[in-house]
Order: C-alpha cells, then structure tokens, then sequence
C-alpha cells in the first residue's frame, strides 16, 4: 500500500467524520478497521492529520477576528457617515431632501433618559425586584429580610412624566439626538 492510497483512505475517513460533524459512528469504526486505522503504523499519520485540522481551524478563527473587525470598522465609518448627513442637513435648514435615487429625512431620535447622579433620583422613579422564599412572602407583613435587593432607575415613568408634563427629575439627562432616515 503507497502513501497515495493510505492518504485517499483517511481523506475518505476526513469526509465522513465531517459528514457526521466529528461523531464516531458504527459506520465509521468499521471503516477504520478495514483500513487498519487504529494500529500504530497510523498514529503518527492521524497525528499529522489533527496537526492539519487544528492549523486549518486556527486560520479559520484568525481570519473570523479579521472580519469582525473589518464589519466593526464599516459600522464605524458609517456611524461617521450619519452623523455628517445630521450635521448637513441641520446646516443646510432641510427637513427632507432627495436627489431621485434617495430621499433623506431629519428626524428626532426617541427621548433617551441617561443617568447623571442615582442618588439624586427621588425613590419613586426607582423600583426593585425582591427575592424572598414563600415562607417569608406568607410573613410580608413582619418586616422581612431580602435575600437580595436590585434597585433600578424606572426610565420609563421617568420618560412618560417628562414627555405628558414636561416635569424634569433630578439626576437624570435628557437626551433626543438628531438623526437621518433614507428612503
């Protein structure tokens, strides 16, 4: 048997393992042991063959991070690219402007509520998720110890009272970007 005909059987053996997404079937066994691949004249081939494999997914990996990092430079670029249509067309005075091909639109964001200082937050713009056993929750009433305590800025009531009311909560920033939208 030559090098050609063993290489060709484990490049056979390569495709089913693959076909079977690494799982060792019955099938496979049995081809293994018709080719005599699990004596140890093969070790030293099927150790060649993961050193392949491993390289092989190594590159793979490498050139995955490459592209993550070519699609994050794009999304920057493009993040570069709204903010200077924002920035012409609040220069230029137009809500809307089209060329035929595009119709570009300046539009306000939602309001975002960013957190400047949560200490200043009066407590009731801020809610909390309570964890007690079922025993403690039957006794609510004698003032029982949280096993754990999250408290968490309620931006939503925060949001609706400033937009209903015009009402500003301290502690709080708001914050409605310009923004572009193409048709």
């Amino acid at each position: 048997m030559n090098i050609y005909s063993i290489e060709a059987q484990f490049v056979a053996l390569d495709a089913m393992l693959e076909e079977s997404n690494g799982v060792l079937t019955p099938e496979i066994e049995t081809y293994m042991d018709s080719i005599q691949a699990k004596s140890l004249n093969y070790l030293f081939d099927l150790q060649t063959l993961r050193d392949q494999c491993q390289d092989y997914a190594k590159v793979c990996k490498e050139r995955a991070d490459e592209f993550a990092k070519k699609a994050k430079n794009y999304l920057n670029r493009d993040e570069a690219y709204r903010k200077m249509q924002v920035a012409i067309m609040l220069s230029a005075g137009q809500k809307t402007m089209e060329n035929g091909a595009h119709r570009i639109t300046l539009v306000k964001n939602p309001l975002k509520i960013e957190i400047v200082e949560e200490s200043e937050i009066p407590d009731t713009y801020r809610i909390t998720d309570l964890k007690i056993t079922l025993a403690d929750y039957k006794k609510i009433m004698d003032a029982v110890e949280a096993k754990s305590i999250k408290y968490e800025v309620d931006k939503k009531s925060i949001s609706e009272i400033y937009k209903s009311s015009g009402v500003e909560i301290a502690g709080v920033k708001y914050v409605q970007d310009d923004d572009v939208r193409v048709k």
